[in-house]
């Protein structure tokens, strides 16, 4: 300290206890309030506004403990907690340019990573930050030199895979000698995957397909190869998708005529190809399954007689490997007056020799593709339905003793779907 005016040093404790009497004094002084002496009465207080709270950290799942540089691209370290379908920015203190991307439907994204053998025993400090919800996480990945003894790399392109029955890429095999057979066994008694060649590059691209039924199955094959005798474990887990597209039905005719016949109305696309598809409508039990062509697309037939004018169906189709389904309606409608085929009746003989021998007497015409036919006749009990051919034809046949010779029956038949009936005229001779 300096000097003071009487040319003494001041005394350090002396000037402690005059500093504080001054504030004291200030705090105290008339017209002044004890909140103006220490700035303000909100002054020190320390309020958390929740909105600036810090965000909970992302989770960090190392996948590999270090990454070989065998130049494979391969996964490196799985990020959880992120929001779904959130954008996730990774960096780095290293003049490196890391791949960042989107979180998946759980809110987790998985870091991917190559190094070649250059880089072996690198250190890479990053940092992951979602861009939406300002999670962070900071890790590092150590690179490794490659194992000339070492398995196949397999690197998956989607884990889990995704079971929305498509057929598509799983992933790659790296490390094989070119053109070798890699030998697929499974640990779990199920089907064998049928063997690979490698390319030139020793590699073999995979692709799988599992249905939305497969949620949660897990598949493990050992591979081992031929000529390298290599070896690797793949680990393929299935899981359902967040939606399963629906399947589109086009309707190319609504409401379907019902005059009898049976002809193409809707379209349905949207299948898998050469997909089976099974069709259920209420109160319809006699629908048969279809196949999908090529491009995943089948057209739907349809039939209705009179019986079935104003009524309405809903038809449902699903695929048998993809599980998408879809639903349409649609109603019956009466066809143009004129525009449905009349049901006739051929006689062949008449009148009708009554020798107890059971012939062809008459043949319908007009009826529908495989139509039942039901008889009645006011002079004859315990007529047989009859069913009609592929081209709606239907012969009659009739019995009679000699004792039946010159009665008179009127037999009328009737389409059961289509509605349509003719009355024939039998003379016993």
């Amino acid at each position: 300290m300096g000097a003071n005016r009487s040319g003494r040093t001041a005394d350090p404790g002396l000037a402690l206890l005059l500093g504080l009497a001054m504030l004291v004094v200030a705090a105290c002084t008339p017209g002044r309030s004890a909140e103006d002496a220490t700035g303000g009465a909100d002054d020190g207080v320390v309020t958390l506004d929740p909105t600036t709270t810090q965000p909970a950290p992302l989770g960090v799942e190392p996948v590999v403990d270090v990454v070989p540089c065998d130049d494979v691209t391969r996964a490196a370290v799985r990020l959880t907690g992120a929001e779904p379908g959130e954008l996730i920015e990774i960096t780095s203190d290293v003049p490196i340019e890391p791949a960042g991307g989107l979180a998946d439907g759980t809110g987790t994204f998985v870091v991917a990573w190559t190094c070649g053998p250059a880089e072996a025993q690198l250190r890479w400090p990053l940092t992951a930050t979602g861009l939406t919800s300002g999670r962070t996480a900071a890790f590092t990945l150590t690179g490794a030199a490659e194992d000339p003894d070492a398995g196949f790399a397999i690197q998956l392109a989607e884990d889990p895979f995704i079971c929305d029955g498509s057929t598509r890429a799983l992933g790659m095999i790296r490390g094989a000698d070119p053109g070798e057979m890699i030998i697929f066994k499974t640990r779990q008694g199920t089907a064998d995957v049928n063997p690979r060649n490698a390319d030139g590059n020793g590699q073999v691209e995979l692709r799988w397909s599992c249905r939305p039924d497969e949620d949660g199955t897990v598949w493990i094959y050992e591979l081992s190869g031929t000529e390298s005798r290599r070896t690797g474990t793949l680990t393929i887990t299935g899981a359902r998708p967040d939606t399963i597209a629906p399947l589109t039905i086009t309707l190319t005719e609504d409401p379907f005529v019902c005059d009898g016949g049976a002809r193409e109305f809707a379209m349905v696309t949207g299948l898998l190809p050469n997909e089976v598809v099974r069709f259920t409508a209420p109160g319809v039990t006699d629908l048969i399954d279809g196949r999908a062509d090529a491009s995943g697309a089948l057209p739907i037939r349809w039939q209705c007689g009179a019986g079935d004018i104003d009524k309405r169906w809903e038809l449902t189709a699903t695929g048998a490997e993809s599980g998408r389904s879809g639903t349409v309606a649609f109603g019956g409608g009466s066809p143009a007056p004129g525009s449905s085929p009349a049901l006739t009746a051929t006689v062949t003989e008449d009148p009708f020799v009554c020798d107890g021998a059971s012939r062809v007497f008459a043949t319908l015409a007009g009826l529908e593709a495989h139509e039942f036919v039901d008889f009645a006749s006011p002079q004859a009990d315990g007529l047989r339905e009859g069913r009609a051919d592929a081209s709606g034809m239907l012969p009659i046949r009739w019995r009679c003793d000699s004792a039946d010779a010159s009665k008179t029956w009127d037999l009328t038949a009737t389409g059961r779907s289509s509605g349509r009936t003719v009355t024939v005229t039998i003379t016993g001779g």
